[in-house]
């Protein structure tokens, strides 16, 4: 018969290489989750109308949850030091503004105006991404490079794309090289050196944020695509025509770009529960924007052409997110895709929000 002692021990073995197992299997279980990442671009979005309609107004219900769940930035005022903001923009010299083309340049490099060196939406300035980006290479690209899928949508100047008869030029097909009447990517192509599936949409068409969210959808439930990313557009139309300020019009573009987003995140969730996915969700703006008058702009106002809205959140994971880091920037975005995949980002002014 066996001691009491030697009975403890077998005990005690048999409780350890069953919690070893149980612990490697968690962990086997977590490492064989396909990570893959949603951008959610809401051009011309300031970050304390946003919060306003969100948790003043409570009129925007799957961005509450997203922020609920994930880590975001308080902004209840453009004076807020708790709002992100953009790159320096204007601060860095009279020729620099907060537009859509520079905006978006330091979303996919990570760097701000004066090292991607875009200044406006101007042909000219647009080609400076040419080569500014072969020292500060895009998150498309970085991700290309290390055998991830990218995907991406919008129209002008996040992407080349048609207005009326004219192109409307992009700042990511910029990287690409350009020509003497724009860049090497025509509006119409699907493909490009820094992503495997590419749409743009006409930017004068009223329903290209409806497209917007099917071409999203699609690529959500395309298990080959590693990264998306979408531009909501109408927001920042609003913004021009009624001011990017607490008015009724404005707030509901939120409000309506708030019902598309809702149609990804479910999605996105649905892929996470039946797929074994884990996804890293961020949520960001080119530029704020202010009043004149009777409608509105963007480009030379400090505070209000700065503040923009910054979430980040995690589906289909527990992965438990840390704190944000301040100041928070938009120029974040691309160091926190790096990391969550786990690939270089070396050379960039932004930082890692919630992964560490």
């Amino acid at each position: 018969m066996p001691t009491l002692k030697k009975i403890r021990l077998i005990a005690a073995i048999i409780l350890s290489i069953t919690f070893a197992n149980t612990a490697q299997s968690e962990i086997f279980s977590n490492t064989m989750k396909r990570r893959r990442v949603a951008i959610i671009g809401l051009d011309g979005t300031t970050g304390n109308q946003l919060h306003h309609r969100v948790w003043t107004q409570n009129k925007a219900p799957y961005l509450r949850n997203l922020m609920t769940s994930g880590k975001f930035t308080i902004c209840e005022s453009d004076q807020d030091d708790r709002c992100a903001r953009t790159h320096s923009g204007h601060s860095v010299g009279l020729d620099y503004y907060w537009l859509t083309g520079p905006g978006w340049a330091s979303v996919l490099t990570g760097v701000d105006t004066l090292r991607h060196g875009v200044k406006d939406n101007d042909d000219d300035s647009l080609r400076a991404f040419s080569e500014s980006t072969k020292q500060f290479p895009s998150l498309f690209m970085r991700a290309k490079k290390n055998g991830l899928k990218t995907a991406a949508a919008g129209v002008g100047a996040f992407l080349t794309s048609r207005k009326k008869d004219k192109s409307y030029f992009g700042v990511t097909d910029y990287e690409c090289g350009y020509q003497q009447r724009g860049p090497n990517v025509a509006a119409e192509a699907t493909q490009s050196c820094n992503l495997d599936n590419r749409q743009s949409f006409n930017s004068t068409d009223p329903n290209r944020d409806n497209l917007l969210t099917k071409w999203f959808t699609d690529r959500v439930n395309d298990s080959s695509f590693d990264i998306t990313m979408g531009v909501y557009d109408m927001i920042d139309t609003v913004g021009h025509s009624h001011g990017f300020d607490n008015n009724d019009k404005y707030l509901q573009a939120i409000s309506t770009a708030d019902a598309q987003i809702g149609t990804i995140l479910n999605a996105i969730k649905k892929r996470a529960d039946n797929f074994n996915e884990e996804w890293l969700i961020l949520l960001t703006s080119d530029h704020g924007g202010h009043r004149l008058l009777f409608w509105g702009n963007h480009g030379r106002m400090f505070d209000e052409d700065e503040v923009i809205p910054f979430v980040v959140a995690v589906v289909g994971s527990d992965h438990k997110l840390s704190n944000l880091k301040y100041p928070v920037s938009h120029m974040d975005v691309h160091p926190t895709v790096m990391e969550w995949f786990g690939l270089n980002y070396s050379q960039v002014d932004g930082h890692v929000q919630g992964l560490q």
